[in-house]
């Protein structure tokens, strides 16, 4: 009864979760050596997150400011990165910055499904079906 009060996610909301999914279908396409360079650029990428943050948690607890600042650091990182000639570390942060992006909302979508997307892809080495 009370779900019926819920408001649904903004579409801004829905943004980060739909990127996300629409940038791992762009890299089916990538070689498996390329998967495999994104795999561990996003161990870099999360290593470096983990340097500030030991958890999502902690993060999560933190001011609106200092994740919103911790974010746009990541989108600097992705630009620099692409300019560096490092595609693979570029689209690692994106993924990350988008995954981290969904702590920014008290409705948040699609948390779980793109963490698990994250840990197939450490652990495997490939994209998840």
């Amino acid at each position: 009864m009370f779900g019926l009060f819920k408001k649904a996610p903004t579409e801004d909301e829905q943004y980060s979760e739909k990127e996300f999914f629409s940038t791992l279908k762009k890299l089916e396409a990538a070689p498996p050596a390329a998967i495999v360079a994104i795999a561990v650029a996003l161990e870099f990428v999360m290593d470096m997150f983990q340097s500030k943050y030991p958890s999502i948690s902690k993060f999560a607890l933190q001011s609106k400011q200092a994740r919103m600042d911790y974010l746009t650091s990541l989108l600097d990182a992705e630009k620099e990165f692409e300019k560096q000639g490092k595609p693979e570390y570029s689209v690692a942060a994106k993924l990350f910055g988008l995954y981290l992006s969904t702590f920014m909302s008290t409705r948040m979508t699609g948390q779980a499904e793109m963490f698990n997307a994250i840990s197939y892809i450490l652990q495997n080495r490939k994209l998840p079906k």
